[in-house]
């Protein structure tokens, strides 16, 4: 019974305080000291461009002495995702984000012995990604936020074309300056063109 009215007490006494902080909170589009965010940045390399090397027909061999004395398909590289973003600010604790990324990808074929490189298979992945980006800690040179997003993959490789639907999450990303800034994303997605961490530099107007 205590707890109860010890809950109660408390439900009555953080009730106006968090109302009034609302209050405070509502804020037009106007308020805002920056409105806008421009990013550049990169990321570690997301799983699309292996995707697109594990599903190359030309990979795998015709039979057994194609499979000895054919060409060998080597590792699947990349350039990580070097991406630009535009950001609205409509909110203290709201923003509204466009991104785009780009990664070079490429696998060079060998000869039979593995020692004489015979051509190069080359791809690009495009990533068009709007995305929401919830500020929870709010301070002038200082954000943690999370953000969620979903837009288009198009990856080309070896002469094959496909698009996709893509889904990026980022559960924590810190943003640190005022003007011109630091930021760190962790996080990852389907078909996005970073996965594990994301950083680069901003700048706010």
């Amino acid at each position: 019974m205590k707890r109860l009215l010890l809950a109660a007490l408390m439900y009555v006494l953080l009730t106006p305080l968090a109302l009034s902080a609302a209050k405070r909170e509502r804020q037009t589009w106007d308020d805002q000291p920056y409105k806008y965010e421009i990013r550049v940045g990169w990321g570690m390399p997301s799983e699309t461009p292996w995707e697109a090397w594990s599903n190359d027909p030309t990979r795998h061999s015709d039979g057994p002495l194609s499979s000895i004395y054919g060409p060998v398909q080597g590792n699947m590289f990349s350039t990580g995702g070097i991406s630009a973003e535009l950001g609205l600010t409509f909110r203290k604790w709201f923003t509204l984000a466009f991104q785009t990324s780009f990664s070079g990808i490429w696998s060079d074929v060998y000869d039979a012995d593995g020692e004489e490189r015979l051509y190069r298979k080359n791809g690009v992945v495009f990533n068009l990604t709007p995305q929401i980006r919830l500020n929870w800690i709010k301070r002038p040179a200082f954000k943690m936020y999370s953000s969620i997003g979903t837009g288009m993959t198009v990856v080309s490789y070896n002469g094959r074309s496909s698009v996709q639907s893509s889904l990026q999450f980022v559960p924590l990303g810190l943003a640190i300056g005022k003007d011109v800034f630091f930021f760190y994303e962790a996080g990852g997605g389907t078909g996005s063109n970073f996965l594990g961490c994301h950083l680069g530099l901003g700048y706010r107007f």
